[in-house]
């Protein structure tokens, strides 16, 4: 009797120390961690490398330009930097990309073999995109070194230009073009790698496109005949993949030529420049990213001598910088100004006299 006694109790042991061992194993075993990939179509038709232009180098360090004189004002508020570029006898290469602090101070020249024609920042705020004859190059700088754009793709048009690289890094929009001025222009959004292009989807016809700070929607400047300086502009925004397009100004509705978008960096609003001709009127608007609300942010001279352009809306949302540009003794020149978004503190940051500044940008 008491034997059998200890062949159950034995035998209850043995199961539960199975049971034990089965769970425990499960308790130890390796995480069953999902991975996931991304693969992105490859385009269908490929074009031979580009090499680079071997006139196209970087200096080893980064210095202000002996040509562009400018006298520092500090402004308070807003930090960063801009980019924009300058055209005139006094600079060389006739064309060049400058940097310089919000402040006014620090104006430095981007080296280039040539000229340079500035059109987008990074996301990261550390690499800027500009234009050269027909191609088009990204400098780095912290590093100094220069990359040419690859544009693996074929579209109809014949030339290409005004990159803007998405907030996100992976998509850059484009404007292209025929042969010359009175072709009309077409948007695109292509995918980008950070050096190549591809996979370009056409978007709308328009000019000036600009990311809004989620990279969802696309602000432009659209009109209706093909030369850029025959006809009156409207304000449109659209998605990334071509839906969705708004208007969101028209000159009927009391605006006159409407061009230069710049997104708010909350998203919500949009300035932009208008331009009345029959009364030699030429100001900067602000309007709520739907196209309501539109307040006059400038005045500009009644006798056309001075009108601003260009705005750009700065990192903090609290200033807005822009180009005055004024008729002197008979010539065009500009300057950089900062204005309050309410209108107030008019500065003056540089003077590009005798030469004109054009394309500033913000640094993200």
């Amino acid at each position: 009797m008491i034997t059998n006694t200890k062949l159950v109790i034995m035998f209850i042991l043995s199961f539960f120390l199975v049971i034990s061992g089965c769970d425990q194993k499960q308790k130890i075993g390796p995480a069953n961690t999902p991975t996931t990939s991304t693969n992105y179509p490859s385009t269908s038709t490929t074009i031979p490398t580009i090499t680079p232009d071997p006139t196209i180098t970087a200096q080893t360090t980064i210095v202000p330009s002996p040509t562009a004189a400018f006298t520092p004002t500090p402004i308070g508020g807003s930090v960063g930097r801009l980019a924009f570029e300058i055209d005139g006898n006094t600079i060389s290469g006739k064309v060049a990309t400058f940097l310089i602090n919000a402040n006014g101070s620090n104006l430095i020249k981007i080296p280039s073999g040539g000229e340079a024609w500035f059109t987008s920042w990074f996301p990261n705020g550390k690499k800027i995109i500009y234009q050269q004859g027909y191609n088009s190059y990204i400098f780095n700088l912290d590093d100094l070194n220069v990359e040419q754009i690859k544009q693996d793709f074929r579209i109809p048009e014949k030339f290409v230009n005004d990159f803007q690289v998405s907030p996100d890094g992976l998509k850059i929009a484009f404007v292209a073009m025929g042969g010359d001025q009175t072709n009309p222009r077409s948007i695109y959004v292509a995918h980008f790698d950070g050096v190549k292009i591809t996979n370009p989807r056409f978007i709308w016809r328009g000019m000036d496109p600009v990311w809004s700070p989620d990279g969802s929607k696309l602000a432009f400047t659209y009109k209706e005949t093909p030369s850029y300086s025959l006809s009156n502009g409207s304000i449109h925004v659209i998605d990334p993949v071509g839906s969705h397009q708004v208007i969101l100004t028209l000159p009927s509705e009391g605006l006159g030529d409407n061009r230069r978008p710049s997104w708010s960096p909350d998203g919500s609003r949009i300035a932009f420049y208008s331009e009345f001709p029959d009364v030699h009127k030429k100001d900067l608007f602000i309007m709520n990213s739907d196209g309501s609300n539109v307040v006059k942010l400038t005045e500009s001279s009644s006798d056309d001598s001075s009108w601003p352009d260009n705005p750009s809306w700065s990192p903090d949302g609290h200033k807005i910088g822009f180009l005055e540009y004024s008729k002197k003794n008979g010539n065009i020149t500009s300057s950089i100004y900062m204005i309050d978004v309410d209108g107030t503190n008019k500065t003056v940051i540089f003077d590009c006299s005798p030469n004109i500044c054009q394309y500033l940008s913000w640094a993200p």
